[in-house]
């Protein structure tokens, strides 16, 4: 096994954070889609709350 160690200046990594969770976030969301459970606040641009249509 190897190990790799990054050296990563501190003003980028709130941005590696960031960045790591929206690709987890879209991995979640295609797995969600795929399997036809989308969460329920998930809605498209043209729809609306129940309570506003």
């Amino acid at each position: 096994m190897v190990k790799v160690t990054i050296e990563v200046p501190e003003a980028l990594v709130g941005d590696i954070y960031i960045a790591v969770g929206r690709v987890l976030q879209r991995g979640q969301d295609e797995l969600d889609e795929a399997a036809g459970r989308a969460t329920p606040d998930q809605r498209d641009e043209d729809d609306e709350p129940a309570d506003q249509a």
